[in-house]
């Protein structure tokens, strides 16, 4: 009895380490798997904003535009309005996007405030003479060129996340 005993024994300790084998295997696999999981889903959520983000830009470039043609025909009154939607545009796409572009938000919605500023003096002074079109429509067009390229950016990056 005492060999059948140990036999069992044996058994046993056999049938256990494999269990154990077993069960941390099942578990990196579980946690391999829940850390792929968890990539998707951050992939899938930024390229969600990213998605987001781009009309956002599209329409930060047409309000652009408009601004710039304002400017050209000293069109004040029509103006503070759309620097005010325009910056509100500018911050929700950084918002949304990474950190990388943050500092470029930050620059142009700073930027945008000082031209909102010398436009609401001119118009309070009743003086458009005063307001400097040519350097505050470069100013704009600087902008309209860094939204121009993030969108690129955003663009090509979402194309390579789905070809993955």
């Amino acid at each position: 009895m005492d060999i059948a005993g140990l036999v069992v024994g044996i058994l046993g300790l056999i049938v256990s380490i494999s269990g154990f084998t077993i069960a941390v295997w099942q578990i990196r696999r579980t946690r391999t798997a829940a850390e792929s999981a968890a990539q998707a889903a951050t992939e899938a959520r930024e390229a969600v904003l990213r998605g987001i983000s781009i009309p956002d830009l599209v329409e930060a470039q047409t309000i652009i535009g408009e601004l710039l043609e304002l400017h050209r025909n000293q069109e004040l009154a029509d103006i503070p309005s759309k620097y005010e939607h325009l910056r509100g545009i500018l911050t929700d796409v950084k918002a949304n996007l990474s950190e990388d572009y943050s500092s470029l938000f930050d620059e142009a919605i700073e930027v945008l405030l000082d031209i909102e500023d010398e436009v609401e003096q001119a118009i309070f002074l009743d003086d458009s003479s005063e307001f400097d079109t040519t350097t505050v429509n470069s100013r704009l067009r600087e902008i309209q060129q860094t939204l121009h390229e993030v969108r690129a950016d955003i663009e090509r990056t979402t194309s390579i996340l789905s070809n993955k």
